[in-house]
């Protein structure tokens, strides 16, 4: 055999050993994305089949998110994954999540994986926010036992820190604190992009019926000089139902307004701004339902104006009572 063979014969040899070296890389390659997709439908499985499970809870009672988990895991879940956000407003978070108002034609961010779980009431994807938490840990929703009255232009840490303060005002375990907070509650993909042809949820159905259900509401006041809570008609509306169906309602505030509240020390002047025919929603079909019902009620709205500022004063007078002990 010649020289020029045994050369020839040993590159054959070589190109033979890296073809089956690259085989062999290229199925072990395979069987391990073959693995990971199974590793990964089993678990979009297991999480439906959480959903599904919330969703068979919330046909019962209505679920809320623990105050806990509102103070802790998702502020740390903002900072870590989407840190410009975590210092804004709810609504800004909304506009990130599921697009502006007025223009949300782009896909939603899959915000806590919500967007990929399928809504086992219509089988399409989006669930709300309440349910993929569900779905990731569910020790951090349960029956809701506390109905939030509150207004999207909140800032989320101060919120947050809020809701913990008026825990620990009343005694209230937060991790056993269920807050039913529409932001989370409400599947807004259902609310914001709707499917064509599919009509928006009818809010004061589903507002009132959890309202009834839950029976003990806190209205989240920001500042009380000149409040954006009482500017808004929901709210309004909520404090209104609230008395009309007899739930427990206390009130609590920011934690900036909280301290100037206490320091002031003002009259229910503060309140002179409620007026229930100037007050605004974000939705105009919204409002205009709301204040069609608030005109047939009894009184009228000038009736209405002097149910909620009466009840809002009970509930910052509290509050003031609660300061001067050295309570809040």
């Amino acid at each position: 055999v010649s020289e020029a063979d045994k050369k020839e014969e040993a590159s054959q040899r070589l190109q033979a050993d890296a073809r089956q070296r690259i085989a062999d890389v290229t199925a072990e390659r395979d069987q391990l994305q073959a693995q990971l997709k199974e590793m990964q439908d089993n678990e979009s499985r297991r999480l439906q089949e959480l959903v599904s499970e919330a969703d068979k809870k919330e046909s019962v009672h209505p679920q809320g998110v623990s105050v806990l988990y509102l103070y802790t895991a998702f502020l740390l879940h903002l900072k870590r994954e989407y840190p410009e956000h975590k210092d804004g407003t709810f609504a800004e978070l909304g506009d990130f999540i599921w697009g502006p108002h007025g223009n949300r034609k782009e896909l939603p961010v899959d915000f806590l994986k919500h967007a990929t779980l399928t809504d086992p009431s219509d089988g399409i994807a989006g669930v709300s926010l309440c349910q993929a938490i569900w779905a990731n840990n569910s020790e951090h929703v349960g029956d809701a036992n506390l109905f939030v009255s509150w207004v999207w232009k909140y800032n989320i840490q101060e919120f947050a820190a809020a809701l913990f303060s008026y825990c620990t005002d009343q005694e209230l375990n937060p991790a056993k604190t269920f807050v039913w907070v529409c932001f989370f509650c409400n599947n807004q993909r259902k609310w914001l992009r709707p499917a064509k042809d599919s009509a928006v949820p009818n809010g004061v159905e589903v507002f009132g019926r959890n309202l009834t259900r839950i029976k003990r509401m806190v209205c989240v006041v920001d500042d009380f000089r000149d409040a954006i809570y009482f500017k808004r008609v929901w709210t309004v509306y909520e404090v209104f139902l609230a008395l009309l169906e007899e739930v427990d309602i206390s009130v609590t505030l920011l934690p900036k307004a909280c301290r100037q509240f206490c320091d002031e020390r003002p009259d229910r002047s503060c309140l002179s701004t409620i007026d229930v025919m100037k007050a605004r929603a974000t939705e105009k079909q919204d409002e205009e339902l709301i204040k069609g019902q608030l005109r047939m009620a009894q009184g009228g709205p000038d009736n209405v104006n002097r149910l909620v500022r009466q009840c809002l004063s009970q509930g910052l007078q509290l509050l003031l009572a609660r300061s001067f002990a050295g309570i809040v």
